[in-house]
């Protein structure tokens, strides 16, 4: 036979014994096909196959050229005392006798011939052992040998995992008493459960906010010099709020008041040469124009130095950040500094993130969870979601959302925050508990 030809058969040989190791019907027929089959590939003496439990306690499961074993046999025995050892120890392959125990070594030559092979069948999931093969022939094994024991050794461990699985699957169904028809209906009832009807919903950031507050904004260009207000403090109407540095308004304002006064003199003046000057006469209209324009840039800047102290057009409470950030601050015309707000009047402000949107009518049920009170809810009513999302300050693009507080109801104070509870229409079970995943998959999947 040529060397290609002998390479055919050899493989042909592995994969007949990897068939029948897998299509095994029970424990039995894989062991006996083991113990006697594998000679087709490997040259041994005998085969031994042993099973182990969880205290590495063997069992001898089947022996090459054996019909029946006798648990009770002298040989029987040792071969139990040997494989408790291996499974005891890290040892695989050929075995040198000299790390074996000593009572072992004295019968060694009794019941073995000079070399033996183990082989632990480990699980490809924890590398756990339950079974092994134990391979004798006075010869010791070639490295040839010993890769295609290797390669076959690895699909006996597959195919006894596979087996021993599969069989204690059937025992637990088994003693479960399960049925078609149990499993049948267990579906039917899953099915129904998931067809009921419930309310969805969606939690979201909110906020206590002062409903229809009043901005209080920069009357001109400036410089913020001082706030007369705390933040959060009740204030009254005409009350000076905060004021800006007054030094530029100041200025304009004396420089408008020369322009003026320089401006009626220079009219009366040519009013006294009008008399007996034609030339005065014919000034007389310019410079009355002049001094008109002097008298708006004065009353300009008068109302200008006027507005440097900016008051409240109502009472309520000055709502605005820390002092500290506006004392020094440049601001615009018309640029907010803060709002004052009635504190009898409020409402919740909430943030829903766009990828937890679900479709909110007004009037929809909403609850409010305060952080500093979170067993508390307080019950709302929404009047009003965006159309389109915004971003917010921690960059999330969200809709905003109003609400109004329920009547009767203890409102704390502005500014509190916490988590809303919005619902929305009725959906089945299914879709309230996969509504998130299949959004998930439709724009990853593009479907």
């Amino acid at each position: 036979m040529s060397a290609s030809d002998q390479q055919v058969h050899l493989l042909s040989t592995f994969v007949q014994l990897e068939k029948a190791a897998r299509e095994a019907p029970d424990k039995a027929s894989f062991a006996f096909n083991v113990c006697n089959q594998t000679k087709q590939l490997i040259q041994y003496h005998q085969a031994v196959f042993v099973t182990l439990n969880q205290d590495k306690k063997p069992k001898i499961e089947a022996i090459s050229a054996t019909a029946s074993i006798n648990h009770d046999a002298p040989y029987v025995v040792f071969l139990r005392e040997i494989t408790s050892a291996l499974a005891a120890s890290d040892m695989q392959g050929q075995i040198n006798k000299e790390n074996l125990p000593e009572s072992i070594q004295n019968a060694w030559h009794e019941w073995l011939p000079a070399c033996v092979y183990w082989l632990p069948l480990k699980s490809t999931h924890d590398d756990s052992v339950t079974a092994g093969i134990l391979f004798t022939r006075e010869e010791p094994w070639l490295k040839a040998e010993d890769s295609i024991i290797q390669e076959l050794i690895g699909a006996y461990a597959h195919a006894w995992y596979s087996l021993t699985t599969e069989k204690s699957v059937r025992k637990s169904a088994k003693k479960l008493n399960i049925t078609k028809q149990k499993i049948l209906i267990a579906c039917g009832v899953l099915l129904l459960v998931m067809l009921i009807p419930v309310r969805q919903s969606v939690i979201a950031d909110a906020e206590i906010a002062a409903s229809e507050p009043v901005v209080v904004s920069s009357p001109l260009d400036g410089v913020i010099e001082k706030l007369y207000v705390k933040p959060n403090q009740q204030v009254k109407r005409e009350q000076v709020l905060f004021g800006l540095d007054p030094i530029l308004i100041q200025n304009q304002f004396e420089q408008a008041e020369k322009a003026l006064k320089v401006a009626k003199e220079k009219l009366r003046k040519a009013n006294q040469h009008a008399f007996y000057n034609e030339e005065s006469k014919s000034q007389l209209a310019i410079l009355r124009a002049e001094l008109a324009k002097s008298e708006v840039e004065y009353r300009y800047a008068r109302d200008l130095f006027k507005r440097i102290k900016v008051k409240s057009p109502q009472e309520g409470i000055a709502i605005y950040n820390d002092p500290k950030d506006w004392i020094g601050k440049p601001v615009k015309t018309g640029e907010r500094v803060m709002m004052i707000a009635n504190p009898n009047k409020k409402e919740l402000d909430i943030w829903l993130a766009v990828g937890d949107a679900i479709n909110l009518e007004p009037g929809s049920k909403v609850k409010l969870f305060l952080n500093i009170d979170p067993l508390t809810p307080i019950n709302a009513t929404l009047r009003y979601a965006s159309y389109t999302a915004s971003q917010t300050a921690d960059n999330i693009l969200a809709y905003h959302i109003k609400a109004d507080f329920a009547p009767d109801q203890k409102i704390p104070r502005i500014g509190l925050q916490g988590t809303a509870k919005l619902y929305g229409g009725r959906v089945t079970l299914f879709y309230y508990l996969f509504w998130r995943p299949i959004s998930f998959v439709r724009q990853t999947l593009g479907v």
